[in-house]
């Protein structure tokens, strides 16, 4: 059905609103039609049971991802490679940053000497 109403002072058409559901959920970006405040209760407090179950479970999602790395990278030896190669890459980097600090480092050294 479509249902027309007056949201925040604006008339709006809310257009093939589903008559045989107590909530019509038009997307996280955009609005809940409920036919009660029930409705409206029972629906908010899935979403927020929903909430505390994503916020719960972040910790062991966080631990799980290496173990799916592992195995990803078992199953396929070149994720393996590529992941060593990255290691070795940022190693050389850092070794280069440190050199780089040291000649600075010598070179004001050398600069106070003067």
């Amino acid at each position: 059905m479509d249902i027309t109403a007056t949201v925040d002072g604006e008339k709006r058409e809310f257009k093939r609103v589903p008559c045989s559901n107590n909530i019509a959920n038009f997307g996280p970006d955009a609005f809940v039609l409920a036919d009660s405040k029930s409705s409206m209760s029972s629906h908010v407090s899935e979403l927020l049971q929903n909430s505390r179950n994503i916020v719960n479970g972040y910790e062991k999602h966080k631990q799980l991802i290496p173990q799916y790395e592992d195995i990803l990278e078992e199953l396929n030896p070149s994720l393996k490679a590529e992941k060593e190669k990255d290691r070795v890459i940022q190693t050389l980097k850092d070794e280069v940053l440190e050199l780089k600090q040291m000649l600075i480092d010598m070179a004001k050294g050398s600069d106070s000497k003067k």
